[in-house]
């Protein structure tokens, strides 16, 4: 058991994603300073991650791994956690934060935790398939299961204000609000780019797509609408994945191969942001909010639909003829054609877009 000295708050977590490290380090050192520490638990094999400054990190292993192929989980992977009820009474925290729908089944064991000692808990992470997306048959499955975890939960910390106005009158339980970023105040560019008069052959539109690229993602529809597009163009694809092939042979069977370039996976910084320099536009027209946010954190404007929910406070309210809750393939087309004609829009885009993410979408305000 720990010490009475040690006043842990425990996040539970499927992995260390890389992006979350400064987040995990900046939050340890605040409630340092009031009086608690910070441990976080995964489900990551021993040695996945360094260790992250003023964090204990567990990591527990997994006895099962399952791949969720379902579109209100976005395909992600969720894992039961060795031996995370005897961590839990090692540590004996005064509460946990754990994932929502993804951390099943780690969070039934948490649910138990709860029952069996009082510690509470927070959910973290609701997405937006609670807020009426279309619901897989797993779906469906797990439904009792969420309904206790919800229901036993001493509250939610949403990713977006969105989420907040759209849960709380639902779920009738406190909230707060940790908008899912992964970029530090210092890192917001001090400027949005500027924009051409007009995009010609000789200086066409710069779109550009960054992250994994899986099909939930549907860079095939953006393929499609751009090679539709009767505007002078060229897409940069920045990520790998399982769908990498499959986009690059569509695109040469589009016959648009020559104006979209593929970099794969671009783990250096000042590579990837020499490659974004010269954007004017960042589409997603699938899942992807953290794109969304280090886009415009770099003073680019950002083209997408329905996302994490952190798009609505990005670019529905900021910019909203940038959001497209109908991204049928003609319809991204034709906005795409209007952008063009119109880059004034971009640049006021840009500006909204690069002020909400230093003032309110940080890891700073995150933490």
């Amino acid at each position: 058991m720990s010490s009475e000295a040690d006043r842990w708050i425990v996040i539970y977590y499927r992995t260390v994603f890389a992006y979350r490290r400064r987040f995990y380090e900046m939050l340890a050192q605040r409630i340092k300073a009031r009086g608690y520490r910070l441990a976080v638990i995964t489900a990551d094999e021993k040695g996945h991650s360094s260790p992250i400054p003023g964090v204990r990190l567990l990591e527990l292993g997994a006895h099962i791994r399952l791949s969720a192929k379902a579109p209100d989980i976005s395909g992600e992977k969720t894992a039961l956690p060795k031996g995370l009820l005897a961590a839990l009474k090692d540590l004996d925290p005064v509460a946990i934060v754990t994932e929502d729908l993804i951390g099943l089944p780690a969070n039934l064991l948490v649910v138990y935790h709860k029952f069996r000692t009082g510690t509470p808990y927070l959910l973290w992470s609701l997405g937006p398939h609670i807020l009426g997306k279309r619901r897989s048959r797993l779906r469906f499955l797990v439904e009792p299961f969420l309904r206790v975890l919800r229901g036993n939960a001493a509250g939610f910390i949403l990713y977006s204000q969105w989420g907040q106005d759209a849960i709380d009158p639902r779920f009738r339980r406190s909230s707060t609000i940790a908008p899912n970023s992964t970029v530090t105040r210092d890192q917001v560019a001090d400027h949005p780019r500027t924009f051409p008069d007009a995009f010609t052959e000789d200086t066409p539109m710069r779109l550009l797509s960054v992250g994994r690229l899986e099909p939930h993602k549907r860079i095939d529809r953006l393929l499609a609408a751009i090679a539709d597009a009767a505007v002078p163009w060229h897409l940069d694809i920045i990520g790998g994945g399982p769908a990498l092939d499959n986009l690059q042979a569509h695109a040469a069977k589009l016959g648009i191969d020559d104006r979209v370039t593929f970099h794969g996976p671009v783990y250096d910084d000042s590579a990837k942001r020499g490659i974004m320099a010269d954007a004017h536009l960042g589409v997603m027209p699938g899942l992807g909010g953290l794109f969304i946010q280090e886009t415009l954190a770099r003073g680019i404007p950002v083209l997408c639909g329905p996302a994490d929910g952190t798009e609505q406070d990005l670019v529905r309210k900021t910019a909203p003829l940038l959001y497209m809750e109908d991204h049928a393939q003609h319809k991204v087309t034709e906005r795409l054609e209007y952008l063009a004609r119109h880059p004034e829009i971009l640049a006021s885009a840009a500006d909204a877009g690069i002020r909400t993410v230093r003032e309110t979408y940080n890891v700073d305000v995150m933490a």
